[in-house]
């Protein structure tokens, strides 16, 4: 992959926490690899979790733009006016909207103009705007949202002179006065314009202006044609007078011609007596011969340099004029029955439509490796402590009013009793590993420093005086933040649902050693693929699954005595794919996740172990909580389904600042490829071993 390295900064400032971020202010959802956008979700097309900077401008600017769409604009309103008015109606409205909803947009989000103006000089770099050459309709449409644009964002300018270009040569003589009228209504009533329906006044108040001025010019037309009679009478009238002179210059020429020949025979008998004279007369003769003749070579050639420069200026006449051989009328005609299709002037989503494409198909030299993210979905709803706080003299939502889905990821269900089992089992070894973590994760008290209008005289504040200022003091806040937030993936897949049995006979072939045991009393033989009915009671070999599952309550129940913010997560859950489930939130209560986990069971069963998959999603919400340290425990028995996409979205976890431990949890674990990319692990055969492991390498695991 042809990305280059990023700092933690830059991984945390990537797309997915930015998505995070924008849909909880806007209240909205987004989806990855969906075909479109309706009112409440916005659909992005699949792409890398790394991107270039220049696409991760272009990708952030596309999602602005959507979410101004769906909270700024009137689509019913836009459907009904384009089909009403036409497409092309709808074209110019879906331009002057566009501008209107950007420029909202920048008031509410500071760093939209910023991703805006640049995702504009990207994507003229590239040549992936419309340009106007296909059409008049298009030139007059595109010039339209760059000339509004380009009054304050200077971005836009390089784009407007290369379609003001294109709008010249579709409108020939008629540019001038169509741009002065057009440049008029624009400057004189958008800034009126506040919602959708204001744009589709504005467009109609624009179209009728065309035709108004096409139909102007063709009464002037009309009124030119009726003067051309008189005028061909005068032009009659005075080509005789040339004539007339031409006529009397000729005789006068003949009576000049006349006299120059008496004068020659007069003067005969001179010459035959003077040869000298002769000579030298005859010498000046034939030299004034020459002379004249000379002059008038050159006026003959001055005559026709003349028409040929008249005839070049012709050409270039018929070249300039080649846009206006049709009347303003027919062009205008032509304009509204155009179909101008649905790709915006800056198509920002048909260009990150067409990234992902050319990515899918290898054809992006700067993501040769990489692979999309597809079926994310990230969702706006803000996790509130379930805890029993009053919020306003009322309870909270509590843990029981949780969503179905969060970002798309089904909840677990409960399981109250199988939980309360658990929990008798766990013995003081809890308490002891809570004491070892509590100076790796413990909370603290932090003071924030900020300029106030009262308080202490602060030095740094000094230079607000020469900017009449009066925040010159500094006041000071506790707040209490965790100094380290955890993520817990736990490995739901099938190989850790059945743990074998040695010596065990099967009852339906006799073979032995072929035998597993499973969560429930049920035994299943490798040999004959027959099931029976087993007491796990008289076997000491459990599956991994509950061994993850009891290593998870005793993560839960040590981090809640920290009070440390946690996020616990399923992978490979039985429904398939590598769709995850969510186990807990960082904000349920304790109560809440020590059910779900109980309930775990049930989900045990998935086909593949997409670890890495559950390490991007995992660490990638992990690094969008405010806390100092996040560190990410993956139990698993060690074996994915990808050993390359997992070291990559592992490698990516730990540059965003995210400390990755794995914890290995089985009789049969996998641990090759961890030793080979030094990424640190335990391994535990049983949830008994765990703590005891951790108490003795949490140290070296965490630091």
């Amino acid at each position: 992959m042809a990305v280059r390295k990023r700092s933690a900064q830059q991984v945390r400032e990537g797309w997915y926490t930015f998505l995070r971020v924008l849909a909880r202010n806007s209240k909205l959802k987004f989806v990855i690899g969906h075909p479109s956008t309706n009112g409440k979700v916005i659909s992005l097309p699949p792409m890398p979790v790394e991107l270039t900077d220049e696409d991760l401008v272009m990708f952030k600017s596309d999602a602005l733009h959507e979410v101004g769409h769906v909270l700024y604009s009137d689509f019913p309103f836009y459907e009904a006016f384009n089909k009403e008015h036409g497409k092309m109606a709808g074209f110019l409205l879906n331009v002057l909207d566009d501008v209107f909803m950007e420029r909202k947009s920048v008031r509410f989000n500071r760093m939209a103009e910023n991703l805006f103006r640049k995702s504009a000089t990207i994507m003229f770099e590239r040549k992936q705007f419309r340009d106007g050459s296909a059409n008049a309709a298009e030139a007059f449409s595109c010039y339209c949202l760059t000339y509004l644009f380009g009054r304050k964002w200077s971005e836009y300018r390089a784009a407007h002179a290369v379609i003001e270009g294109n709008f010249d040569t579709f409108f020939g003589e008629h540019a001038e006065s169509l741009k002065s009228n057009l440049n008029e209504i624009l400057d004189r009533e958008f800034p009126s314009v506040l919602s959708t329906p204001d744009a589709g006044k504005l467009t109609l108040r624009i179209l009728a202006m065309l035709e108004a001025q096409s139909q102007c010019e063709e009464e002037d037309q009309s009124d030119e044609e009726d003067e051309d009679p008189q005028d061909d009478g005068d032009q009659d009238q005075s080509g005789n007078q040339d004539d007339d002179q031409d006529q009397g210059e000729s005789q006068d020429d003949d009576q000049d011609q006349g006299e120059a020949q008496g004068n020659e025979s007069g003067n005969q008998g001179k010459d035959k007596s003077d040869p000298k004279g002769d000579d030298a007369e005859s010498g000046e003769g034939e030299g004034g011969d020459k002379s004249d003749k000379s002059d008038g070579d050159e006026s003959i050639s001055g005559d026709a340099g003349a028409e040929d420069e008249s005839t070049e200026g012709g050409s270039d006449d018929q070249t300039q004029s080649s846009g206006s051989a049709k009347t303003l009328k027919e062009i205008v005609q032509e304009m509204l029955g155009t179909d101008l299709g649905d790709q915006e002037v800056f198509d920002k989503s048909k260009a990150m439509q067409l990234l992902s494409k050319e990515i899918q198909n290898g054809q992006s030299d700067d993501y040769s490796e990489a692979d999309l993210v597809t079926d994310l979905e990230i969702s706006g709803e803000v996790e509130s402590s379930s805890d029993d706080i009053k919020t306003d003299g009322k309870p909270s939502n509590g843990a029981g009013k949780t969503p179905t889905f969060v970002d798309g990821m089904p909840v677990c269900d409960s399981n109250r009793e199988e939980a309360q089992a658990m929990l008798k089992r766990v013995d003081r070894k809890a308490n002891v590993l809570a004491a070892k973590l509590q100076s790796l994760l413990l909370n603290r008290e932090d003071a924030e420093v900020f300029a106030s209008r009262r308080g202490q005289l602060g030095t740094k504040n000094l230079y607000r005086i020469r900017l009449d200022d009066t925040r010159v003091f500094e006041q000071k806040e506790e707040v209490l933040r965790p100094t380290a937030a955890v993520s817990v993936c736990a490995d739901l897949s099938a190989s850790t649902e059945w743990a074998p049995v040695p010596g065990l006979v099967c009852k339906c072939c006799g073979e032995a050693n072929h035998v597993m045991v499973g969560l429930s009393d049920m035994a299943f033989c490798n040999a004959c693929g027959g099931k029976f009915v087993v007491d796990r009671n008289d076997h000491k070999e459990t599956p991994a699954a509950e061994a993850i599952q009891q290593a998870l309550l005793l993560l839960e129940k040590v981090l809640d005595q920290l009070g440390t913010p946690r996020e616990f997560i399923g992978f490979a859950p039985k429904t398939g794919g590598t769709l995850n489930t969510m186990i807990r939130t960082f904000g349920d209560a304790h109560s809440t996740a020590v059910n779900r986990i109980g309930g775990l069971s049930t989900q045990v069963g998935g086909y593949c172990t997409p670890i890495g998959e559950a390490v991007m999603q995992a660490s990638m919400r992990l690094q969008a909580h405010g806390s100092h340290k996040k560190v990410l425990f993956v139990l698993t028995d060690g074996d994915p389904s990808c050993v390359d996409k997992a070291l990559q979205m592992t490698d990516l976890a730990q540059r965003g600042g995210v400390k990755v431990v794995y914890l290995l949890i089985g009789t049969n674990v996998r641990c090759d490829w961890l030793e080979l990319a030094n990424i640190p692990f335990a391994h535990a055969k049983t949830a008994d071993d765990l703590c005891p492991i951790l108490l003795d390498q949490v140290g070296s695991l965490l630091k």
